[in-house]
């Protein structure tokens, strides 16, 4: 039998062994779209590294090349792990068409030389925005179903779908902070105002980001927490007390946020809070103390 940090890695490895067309899409996909945003990271210094601020920049192909090939990768190793084959498929393809159409949709307005999000300028640009709404929150659905259909494989080890769980919800809760800052966003500009959500040093991209990466988080903690020498059920509460701890993070960013201060710039309370959700990820992460069985007397 396997040794708990052995089995970590072949479960974390396997994805490079699942051959199902669906996880090869995934795999494919996720590839292709962490090279777009490499290239675009090229084709932004042969243009002369101009500024990446402002809403018609060379940063949203590579950001969101990046970010949506690193998500689309964890997501397939989640999908790895689904056994419902024909539920993984359908809703695999559904991710790939969608969240492909996203990237190239962000991709070519750029090209144009015109911003991507919140641009009604025109009826093509309100079109293309709008498009991209639909496609997204379509791609966050599929990939929630995925969620669902590995909660349901019960061959999965309880601590694979335990991290799974974790990794959907934070990602669940990104897109709906990023649904309400499109949504305020659109609502703003129509009241004259600017798409930017708050006011002051605070931003709302930094929550939006953190919950979003969840996906890649608590996969990754499987790691660490199998070197620990913890049984599969160990591990799923050791995930519990880190998402916790993750749970206390995001609350102390989305506090500087509202508050309008910068991450760096820590109001006392969002540090407590902060504080209180690093002492939970330690606490998940300390070290595997065996029980000893009292010696009993002679």
């Amino acid at each position: 039998m396997k040794r708990p940090l052995q089995h970590t890695l072949a479960s974390l490895l396997r994805l490079n062994r699942d051959a199902s067309p669906a996880v090869r899409a995934l795999k494919l996909a996720g590839a292709a779209y962490v090279l777009s945003g490499l290239a675009h990271g090229l084709v932004w210094l042969a243009d002369g590294a101009p500024s990446l601020d402002g809403p018609v920049s060379w940063r949203k192909p590579i950001v969101f090349g990046l970010s949506g090939g690193v998500a689309t990768l964890s997501l397939a190793w989640l999908a790895s792990w689904v056994s419902a084959a024909t539920t993984r498929a359908r809703w695999t393809w559904v991710y790939v068409v969608t969240m492909t159409g996203e990237l190239l949709l962000i991709d070519g307005q750029r090209w144009r030389g015109v911003a991507s999000h919140f641009n009604l300028s025109t009826p093509l640009d309100t079109a293309v925005f709008a498009a991209m709404g639909v496609l997204i929150c379509v791609a966050m659905f599929a990939a929630w179903r995925l969620g669902v259909a590995l909660a349901a494989s019960v061959d999965s080890p309880v601590d694979v779908r335990a991290a799974g769980a974790w990794a959907i919800r934070f990602l669940m809760l990104g897109a709906f902070i990023g649904l309400a800052m499109a949504v305020y966003g659109v609502v703003a500009q129509a009241a004259g105002g600017t798409p930017s959500a708050l006011s002051g040093a605070g931003s709302l991209k930094l929550v939006h980001a953190l919950a979003l990466h969840g996906l890649q988080v608590f996969p990754a903690l499987l790691l660490p927490l199998s070197g620990l020498g913890l049984d599969a059920a160990g591990r799923a509460r050791r995930l519990d007390l880190a998402a916790l701890g993750y749970a206390l993070l995001f609350v102390a960013t989305a506090a500087q946020a509202l508050l309008g201060r910068a991450p760096v710039d820590p109001a006392p309370s969002s540090a407590l809070i902060a504080s209180a959700g690093l002492a939970c990820l330690a606490a998940a992460l300390r070290p595997h103390a065996p029980r000893v069985a009292a010696a009993r007397a002679p």
